[in-house]
């Protein structure tokens, strides 16, 4: 069965084709994405509503969560270094390694 996807022809006169699993994963990304963050992350209502709208402690929480963001990045980028990780998967394994039980 063949899912190649054709598109309308483009201005030069050449037939366009979609056939690449990468632009099928794009577009299953993107709405989730969307069904996600919803109308308001591309208007800006959802930055509005959440950290401007309540005031100027809603502003004191909005440096708070960047600086924790700031710090937790600082720390993972410290451990990739240390240990001289070469993946993210490996920053991963360390992170979440099993600790043996002292019996």
């Amino acid at each position: 069965m063949d899912t190649k996807i054709t598109s309308k022809k483009a201005k030069s006169g050449r037939k366009l084709s979609f056939n690449s699993p990468g632009i099928a994963i794009f577009s299953v990304a993107s709405v989730l994405f969307s069904a996600h963050a919803g109308g308001g992350f591309a208007t800006g209502n959802q930055e509005n509503t959440y950290f401007v709208s309540l005031g100027w402690s809603e502003i004191v929480s909005l440096i708070l969560a960047m600086l924790l963001l700031t710090l937790t990045m600082r720390q993972a980028m410290i451990m990739y270094n240390k240990y001289d990780l070469k993946s993210h998967k490996e920053l991963f394994q360390q992170l979440y390694h099993t600790i043996p039980l002292i019996s």
